[in-house]
């Protein structure tokens, strides 16, 4: 076996001899499982091929780069990439004030990444999936303009047309790079990094916010002065409830101080939904943790505990959070609010739900994509109800609606509560309660956690089928099992 390897090896370098004295190239060399190699786009250059070796798995090696780069990094990076490529376009347009251009670097760097592997093995990493639902929207928007052309304007609309649910930094995009690293350690790992590098972003626009005076927001126009941003504090979420999933789950220092930043900041900027749904995620965490301890007894003692110490104490803790935070000349809607016991005042959702419940009643066939923002934009600029639910019944109808609701819920329980691989729930619970925010606020087209969710959601029962054809235990299969 060791003469045939080196056999091997002395073949593949008499092939790179030759590649490099006939065409006089440098290329980037791709090896396959089998010892194959492709050569991607090969340039003329003078210089030789870096290296080649045969492995077991596919490498990618960069002419100048010592070390390799595998699939697996590659998927990494472009998940990594993707988590922090608003902070990547604000960093373009701070320096060439080209919002187009800054949007098409932020965005073209990881789908290059996935360009890339899609060229080493489009086997693996076709998604499918993706490319499915592209189509299904593309296809339901354009049989609901053929029956309802009036809504052309809210198609267009700058900031909430249909454009903006192709942008690929948001969004059913969030569903294709979750599902390329394949593994949810790998994933919520992608995400923790991504966040420290988005505080720069995440502060920078607290910043911006205190030297204006005001957030801006979305009222019945655009562009309304606020106390405070519901975008931003939905924007932090994802990012936080990774890292305190994290923080209960490794007890680790690094985890623990990213959940307590990103806590800061949404208190700091957010609005108190983005705090009930924080609080949504340690309750889910906490009944999770309750199904499968051994000890139930003694964790339902400590949850009562700690529910009446904070019950009896939250007025002191949270007048001493104002003081320190008036110190820093800043406040927090939430904490305001809580204090004065306007938390649960209607700021015209009530309206709004109610005029979306009124569409379902007089058209129970739904109203098409988009079918609610000619009668919600009275009530709110952004046009959609604010509320999932409402939404896709408004939407798609009553009886697909609920077949499409059903569907989410039933699945959705089965991973939280019931699901075999404890790793791809702690990934899955931080989206979906991230997710869950769209009972309140938002829309699902442009949704991340929704789409991360779904994704996360389509890798674990993919694995679950894979595992029961091949009669194996593991859950993380090999790369690209999710992507056919």
């Amino acid at each position: 076996m060791g003469t045939d390897r080196r056999q091997r090896n002395v073949s593949a370098g008499r092939t790179a001899d030759y590649l490099s004295q006939r065409y006089q190239e440098r290329v980037f060399g791709v090896h396959g499982k089998n010892g194959s190699d492709l050569l991607i786009q090969p340039y003329l250059t003078g210089e030789r091929i870096l290296k080649i070796r045969l492995k077991t798995k596919a490498h990618l090696y960069l002419p100048g780069i010592h070390g390799i780069i595998s699939e697996e990094q590659i998927c990494e990076y472009a998940c990594m990439l993707y988590f922090m490529s608003m902070l990547i376009q604000a960093f373009f347009v701070a320096i060439t004030d080209q919002d187009r251009f800054s949007l098409l670097v932020g965005t073209g760097i990881p789908l290059m990444l996935v360009f890339l592997l899609i060229c080493i093995n489009p086997r693996k990493y076709m998604n499918y999936t993706f490319l499915g639902i592209i189509l299904f929207i593309i296809g339901f928007f354009t049989f609901t303009y053929l029956l309802h052309p009036e809504y052309y304007e809210y198609y267009i609309k700058d900031g909430y047309g249909v454009k903006d649910i192709f942008i690929p930094y948001r969004g059913v995009f969030t569903l294709l790079f979750v599902m390329l690293p394949n593994d949810p350690v790998k994933i919520r790992r992608c995400v923790r990094y991504a966040g420290w590098f988005m505080f720069i972003f995440f502060g920078w626009m607290i910043l911006q916010a205190y030297t204006r005076g005001y957030w801006l927001g979305v009222g019945v126009r655009n562009n309304a002065k606020m106390s405070y941003s519901v975008g931003f504090g939905y924007m932090v979420l994802p990012y936080c409830l990774v890292w305190m999933n994290d923080a209960l789950k490794y007890k680790r220092g690094a985890d623990i101080a990213g959940a307590l930043i990103s806590f800061v900041m949404i208190l700091i900027g957010g609005s108190r939904g983005t705090i009930v749904f924080i609080a949504g995620f340690l309750i889910l965490y906490f009944i999770r943790s309750f199904l499968k301890s051994s000890n139930k007894g003694r964790l339902l003692v400590e949850a009562i505990c700690a529910s009446a110490l904070i019950l009896a104490l939250y007025r002191h803790i949270l007048t001493a959070v104002q003081r320190v935070m008036s110190t820093f000349g800043m406040s927090s809607r939430f904490v305001n609010t809580m204090l004065n016991g306007t938390v649960t005042n209607d700021n015209n959702r009530f309206k709004i739900w109610k005029a979306a419940l009124d569409m379902i009643r007089q058209n129970p066939l739904g109203a098409g994509a988009f079918g609610t923002r000619p009668v919600i934009s009275p009530y709110v600029y952004s046009g959609y109800p604010h509320n999932i639910i409402l939404e896709i019944l408004a939407e798609f109808g009553v009886i697909p609606g609920v077949i499409i609701l059903g569907f989410l819920a039933y699945y959705s329980i089965k991973i939280l509560f019931f699901s075999e691989d404890e790793e791809w729930t702690h990934l899955f619970l931080p989206f979906f309660a991230a997710a869950c925010s769209l009972l309140l606020s938002m829309t699902f087209w442009t949704s991340t956690p929704f789409w991360g969710a779904v994704g996360i959601g389509i890798g674990y029962f993919r694995c679950i089928r894979k595992r029961k054809k091949e009669g194996v235990t593991n859950l993380r299969p090999e790369m690209g099992a999710l992507h056919k």
